[in-house]
């Protein structure tokens, strides 16, 4: 087939819907490397088709950047969570949920685009001290149904994080219905139980650090339905020319 016959719109449109089909990226990149606020809370991705909102804390909790001790997996700092000193006690999860103790980013696809989330990955340690620590992560479109959790993170702090994910590294989102085709904002939720007596500055927190959310990027159904009109009357227009 010789291109050259085609008129330039059709090659263009063509282009256009190349370049529109559906692909991986990462749409959140936490690495909370910054030392100032509030870039210290911002995503790093370079996703054009989405927008990553700055982290934001719960009713409940206190965020700090976190430089002391051994510092982050993978840079200068961490996200340190406590829990407010007006609350009095924050014995699990439930308890963490209750009081907001959490905090939250929303990520928002570009007009014509949608979200099909893939994966979530991220590390998280407990500070020392004995009491149980733990976390869980839920989105505003699963409601109260847990993404993820962990109820006892593992020993006392140490320079070794743990995923917050499957022992495949990355938690799947893929298979999560209300998680796919996303036209609007999506908010995902981390609550934290950072231990009995938590509030800054205490010993008692959790850290979290590399926090990342992957999704396949692909046009909405109309502007696709849209571009393939323009295709088709381009091709009409070229079989009356000829």
């Amino acid at each position: 087939m010789n291109i050259k016959k085609f008129p330039s719109s059709v090659v263009l449109v063509a282009a256009c819907l190349a370049a529109g089909s559906a692909h991986a990226v990462i749409v959140a990149d936490y690495q909370f490397n910054s030392a100032s606020d509030p870039v210290f809370l911002g995503s790093s991705d370079t996703d054009a088709n989405s927008v990553a909102s700055l982290i934001t804390a719960g009713a409940g909790a206190t965020l700090d950047r976190g430089t002391e001790f051994l510092v982050a997996a993978n840079g200068t700092s961490v996200l340190e969570v406590y829990s407010n000193s007006s609350i009095d006690q924050v014995n699990n999860l439930a308890d963490a949920v209750d009081h907001d103790v959490s905090f939250s980013f929303t990520l928002t696809p570009e007009a014509g685009k949608t979200l099909s989330f893939t994966s979530f990955d991220g590390l998280v340690r407990r500070s020392a001290y004995s009491s149980t620590r733990g976390w869980l992560l839920q989105s505003s479109l699963t409601g109260t149904t847990d993404l993820a959790a962990d109820s006892s993170i593992g020993s006392a702090r140490s320079d070794a994080f743990e995923t917050m994910t499957a022992s495949s590294g990355s938690l799947d989102l893929s298979s999560v219905a209300e998680l796919q085709n996303v036209a609007g904002p999506v908010t995902f939720t981390i609550y934290t139980n950072p231990g009995t007596g938590s509030s800054l500055p205490s010993g008692r927190f959790v850290d979290y650090d590399n926090i990342t959310v992957s999704a396949t990027v692909i046009p909405e159904p109309a502007t696709t339905a849209a571009l393939l009109g323009l295709v088709g009357l381009s091709l009409a227009f070229v079989r009356r020319r000829r």
